[in-house]
This record gives C-alpha cells, structure tokens and sequence, in this order.
C-alpha cells in the first residue's frame, strides 16, 4: 500500500506543481488590478467651477482663468506648496500632522484634518512630475494598529486627477479635461491601491508632464478614541 501510494503521488506532483502556479497567477493579477478598494464610478469630463476653485486655491493664483482655442487653461501662480490640506490638525505633543505628511513614505507620519467632526469635505492635494499608473493608499494612521484603531480612516473619496504643465516659472497650463473617481476603501489596516492607465492616458496630451491629484472625504469609519481622518500616505507610482 506504501509503494503504491508513493507512486501516485509522483504521478500527481507535476500537476500539484501546476495547480499551485496557476493560483499564484491569479493571485498576482488581483494584486496588480486593485486591492482594499472598490471604485464605485470612474470618468473623464471637463474642468467645472468646482475644479476651477479647486485649481485656483492649489496653485494660489488669484486671478480668473484664460482658456485657450483648445480648451486647455491657463493660469498664473503665486506662491504655492503641494501637498496641499484644506484644513490640519495642529502640532501637538503626540506629533505633527501636516499636509506634507502626505508623501514622506513613511507610514509612521499622517495628515490629519483639522476641523471639527471627522472632515467630511475636506481634500488634500499631491502631485506627481511623472505619469503613473497606480495609485497606493494608506488609509487611517498607520503609525501602529492601535493608532489606527483609535482615529477615523477614509470610508469613500471622491478622487479627481488633472494633467498640467509649467511652460513658464510665472504660468501653470491645465489640460480641459480631468478623470474623476468615487472610491470605498475596505476598512483593513493594509495599503489600498487601484489602476489608473485609463484615466491618465485620457488626460494627457504630450507636453503635459506633471499631474494633480485631489482626495475629497465623503464617508468616514470611526476611530474608536478620536473623531480625527487620518491618511499615512499616498503614493503615484508605476505598478508593473
């Protein structure tokens, strides 16, 4: 009964071998679609008066747009930082909290929003200098799981992306178009990423190098301590 049985699993190995392969395969294309999120709607349209307040507080610029024969808009800066917050928790003795937090890669730093109730609202802002093809999220503050625990973490967000270009240090030219998308993030204390070739290829014509990325908080999980929205990072980046 040993040798035969030996014997069948010889026979049967290779096939395990394959089985196993092909798990892998899947489980690798799930992995490089999207992971913890869920896009509810995803779109391209064009600039609205909302995207236009939007731009215009990003890039600080105080005067209107100018829209070219193509549609693309044109404006003039002033002095701006991005990543940019709508609002921030202040500094306190636990830590800083700040809109540059945003994309230090290091999930031990968050932004938190700074008014009252859990933000709903309330964007930030990244940009990035090179086209991406994924967007990596981690969600809540992710310093360690209790702090993650005890502070609200995104539930839905209301995301928008622009595709622009400096022609000149006194100039900022937006393309007419952006991709906007509503997501849910799984409440898990794991980075939350998502595709975006669609989106980015739509967007961008040639000379536009550098792109914008907003996160808006529509929907909250409540922190068990604390009614603060937290988010660790968030990172544009090629994902293969």
């Amino acid at each position: 009964m040993r040798t035969k049985g030996l014997i069948c699993l010889i026979l049967l190995f290779p096939f395990l071998l394959g089985a196993q392969d092909v798990e892998g395969e899947d489980e690798e294309m799930v992995f490089t679609s999207q992971q913890n999120v869920a896009i509810l709607s995803e779109e391209i349209s064009g600039i609205t008066t909302t995207d236009e307040v939007i731009l215009k507080t990003v890039f600080n610029a105080s005067a209107g747009f100018i829209t070219d024969n193509s549609g693309n808009l044109l404006l003039k800066p002033g002095e701006y930082t991005v990543p940019y917050a709508t609002s921030s928790l202040p500094r306190d003795a636990y830590g800083f909290y700040g809109a540059s937090n945003l994309d230090d890669d290091d999930i031990g730093t968050a932004w938190s929003e700074g008014v009252p109730g859990p933000g709903l609202g309330q964007w930030i802002a990244i940009a990035s200098k090179d086209s991406f093809t994924a967007v990596v999220v981690n969600n809540g503050y992710c310093k360690d799981l209790r702090g993650w625990e005890n502070n609200n973490r995104v539930k839905q967000a209301r995301i928008r992306v622009y595709a622009f270009t400096r022609p000149e240090p006194t100039s900022v030219r937006v393309g007419k178009n952006k991709v906007e998308y509503v997501v849910e993030f799984d409440d898990k204390y794991e980075d939350a990423f998502w595709q975006v070739w669609d989106g980015i290829t739509g967007i961008s014509p040639k000379e536009y190098t550098s792109y914008l990325f907003i996160l808006e908080i529509l929907d909250v999980y409540r922190g068990k301590k604390y009614d603060d929205t937290c988010i660790s990072n968030i990172s544009l980046t090629v994902m293969q």
